[in-house]
This record gives structure tokens, C-alpha cells and sequence, in this order.
């Protein structure tokens, strides 16, 4: 289970709080890097560019090189856009294809 940490660098977000990151168990970290790798995979065997990808179906170019480094937790609805945007019908064949 991902654990929210309070980060000490003294750096704070805009609203003046202290800056916190997402950490993960190191299965956590390995299947997000799978599923990243299997995106990028899906992405260049349609022959398009990640930004194009991205653009394409609405995503940030960063979010979306976030998640293919296996660097960002993936909410239901990016993975849906992401899916769709790969030709599948749903998020369940398309994590079948990735895993």
C-alpha cells in the first residue's frame, strides 16, 4: 500500500505547505514499471511518438513519460484514455496485453 511522506527539504508548494511525495513497496514499484514498459511497448508498435500519443488522446507529455518510467501512480480514468487511445475495448484487456 502506497504511503504519503511529508518531504524535509524545506521546500514548499505554492499554497505554503510542506511538499509531500507518494512512496511505494518495491512490488508496487515493479508492477508500475511493467505497466509503464508495456505502454511505451503498445505506443511505438502503433508507430506513433509518445508526444504524439499523448497529444492525441489528451494526456500531459509529462504525466505520460511519468507513467511509462513507472514514476507516477495511474488513476482508473488516465488508464481508460490510455487504453481506448491503444485500441482496446476496456482497461481489463488492455492490462491483460500489458501484464
Amino acid at each position: 500500500m502506497p504511503k504519503l511522506i511529508t518531504l524535509n527539504s524545506g521546500k514548499k508548494t505554492a499554497s505554503g505547505k510542506p511538499r509531500k511525495k507518494v512512496v511505494y513497496d518495491l512490488a508496487e514499484e515493479a508492477e508500475l514499471r511493467k505497466i509503464g514498459k508495456g505502454i511505451a511497448r503498445l505506443i511505438m508498435d502503433s508507430q506513433i511518438s509518445i508526444e504524439r500519443f499523448a497529444y492525441e488522446n489528451e494526456l500531459g507529455k509529462g504525466h505520460l513519460s511519468r507513467i511509462i518510467r513507472g514514476q507516477a501512480d495511474i488513476k482508473y480514468c488516465t488508464l481508460r484514455t490510455i487504453s481506448k487511445g491503444l485500441g482496446f475495448k476496456n482497461v481489463a484487456s488492455f492490462l491483460e496485453a500489458v501484464l
